[in-house]
């Protein structure tokens, strides 16, 4: 990816975060750092349906098979990859699924909405989320 002011490209690796059964796109969820010349570069020079330069995909990241209970564990940027196994399980009514995520506190609570919206789809899902740094506006 080579941005406006930027000689070269830079590589940069995000995970999928959105609905695995959606094939119409793909979602990527970064995190803008002031610093970041990439985050920077995706949040305020590309648009929906811009083109990049992609590779394939790296590692393994599988939930196991249907006929157990799910946990799935997160904190921070580690968020993504967990998101996108939630998606892909949620459809699963007789299957218990736990998600628990860490973050600072509510203003840095990513994608709380759409968890919140998979949370109230399936009653088997279950959701705790703990704030190493609430602010005073943070439920205890």
């Amino acid at each position: 990816m080579q941005g406006p002011r930027q000689h070269g490209t830079s590589k940069r690796s995000y995970s999928l975060s959105g609905p695995p059964q959606d094939r119409r796109f793909y979602r990527i969820s970064v995190k803008r750092k002031d610093k970041g010349l990439v985050s920077r570069f995706l949040h305020d020079d590309s648009h929906e349906g811009d083109a990049i330069a992609a590779r394939g995909r790296a590692g393994d990241f599988v939930a196991p098979g249907w006929d157990c209970q799910l946990v799935l564990v997160s904190a921070g940027v580690g968020l993504t990859p967990v998101i996108s196994a939630l998606w892909a399980n949620v459809g699963q009514k007789n299957r218990d699924i736990w998600f628990f995520n860490g973050t600072r506190n509510g203003a840095t609570h990513a994608l709380r909405d759409e968890v919140n919206g998979l949370v109230q789809a399936n009653p088997k899902l279950r959701k705790r989320v703990f704030y190493s740094q609430p602010k005073a506006t943070d439920r205890t």
